[in-house]
């Protein structure tokens, strides 16, 4: 492996059985992986650099399927190599490949997408002596779903509001969602769904409710995956298209919004125990203490 002079790769391309990988870089504006004897692997952006990896170790009999190929990513403050904090995906279009990572700023930890590896936009033209330009900046937020927030304003002017709201978080680390917790409040609400699976199972999601107001829901299957919408009809939804398309739900229409109830005292109020001097509540002190109808 040829590596830039002094860059850190972004991002390891893996195949664990085996241990092997791939470094990946970001040099002048693209994304290289430069394999000695063999081909330099380039693209445009990271979802692009995946595809051109998985293709070469399909190719070269390192894997026979592409989820057999797992990424690292090199966390900014520490220089571990760690699984992405989330990775942000679309229900609308497969090739939509975006992992984040852990990294600190000036106000404390923050979550970002990799450096460099989402070009939302066509790049600026440099000029001599001028500020930094947008696409050298990678958005970062205080937790993965404000991060989903900030990259969908961010997207605004190259999609519109479907393609937007199709974006999600996948396979985020659970320290990473009990970050989003913490900084939210729970909305008093709840997502309802029966599975189809034989036991038909009840599926019930708390929401959560961001400083924003915007609302989100996260649910584990081969690994958390969180959703973010406005409204909660449009968060329903959200859950509903992934629920149908991973054959969950018959129709993405089957999912409910329920107010949650209220929590069951642990212990009864003192107030509402009536006794005679026994230490016995009895049926008819609590009819004395009742109000009585008054005859006009």
């Amino acid at each position: 492996m040829i590596a830039p002079a002094r860059i850190l790769p972004l991002a390891y391309f893996r195949v664990p059985p085996i241990d092997y990988s791939l470094p990946v870089y970001e040099d002048d504006g693209e994304i290289i992986s430069p394999v000695l004897s063999g081909p330099k692997l380039k693209a445009r952006e990271l979802a692009g650099m995946r595809r051109e990896v998985c293709r070469y170790l399909l190719s070269a009999g390192y894997v026979e399927d592409e989820s057999e190929v797992t990424v690292g990513v090199l966390r900014p403050r520490d220089l571990r190599l760690v699984g992405p904090a989330a990775i942000f995906r679309s229900q609308l279009d497969a090739e939509f490949w975006l992992p984040t990572v852990e990294g600190i700023s000036a106000e404390g930890p923050v979550i970002g997408v990799l450096a460099n590896a989402a070009r939302l936009s066509e790049p600026e033209r440099r000029r001599a002596g001028g500020a930094p330009l947008v696409q050298d900046a990678a958005p970062a937020e205080a937790d993965v779903m404000s991060l989903l927030r900030l990259l969908r304003a961010e997207m605004a002017p190259k999609y519109d509001y479907e393609q937007m709201a199709a974006l999600y978080a996948s396979e985020i680390r659970p320290e990473i969602w009990e970050a989003v917790e913490a900084r939210s409040d729970d909305a008093g609400i709840r997502l309802v769904a029966y599975l189809t699976d034989d036991e038909g199972t009840l599926l019930e999601l708390g929401v959560r409710r961001l400083s924003t107001g915007d609302l989100c829901a996260a649910l584990a299957d081969t690994g958390i995956n969180a959703f973010l919408a406005d409204t909660a009809d449009a968060l329903a939804s959200a859950v509903g298209a992934h629920l149908h398309r991973s054959g969950f739900l018959r129709f993405a229409e089957e999912i409910e919004i329920h107010a949650a109830e209220a929590p069951r005292a642990e212990r009864l109020d003192t107030e509402a125990i009536w006794t005679r001097g026994d230490g016995i509540p009895h049926r008819d002190d609590v009819a004395a203490d009742e109000p009585e109808e008054v005859h006009t």
